[in-house]
């Protein structure tokens, strides 16, 4: 976890069980969120987005159930013939 706060900008020293805040890089996204450096900036932990599945993904579902009621609905307008 440190080297990915270090890609933020955060430059820690670990300290027990969290990291203290020693320093932040400058034009870093720590600094434009507003972070200061100093002692008083703990990290206890942090928040990390995971990898989403593509959006286009979800209109799958709806177009097969979409082709199954098209396709029951042909057979029923045009029985087999026996």
């Amino acid at each position: 976890p440190q080297s990915r706060l270090e890609t933020l900008g955060f430059i820690t020293e670990p300290e027990g069980d969290y990291l203290k805040v020693t320093d932040i890089g400058f034009m870093s996204t720590a600094e434009s969120v507003g972070l200061k450096p100093g002692f008083t900036q703990r990290i206890l932990g942090y928040e990390e987005r995971q990898p989403q599945p593509s959006k286009f993904w979800f209109i799958l579902p709806p177009l097969m159930l979409f082709g199954l009621v098209v396709w029951s609905q042909r057979r029923r307008c045009h029985p087999p013939k026996n």
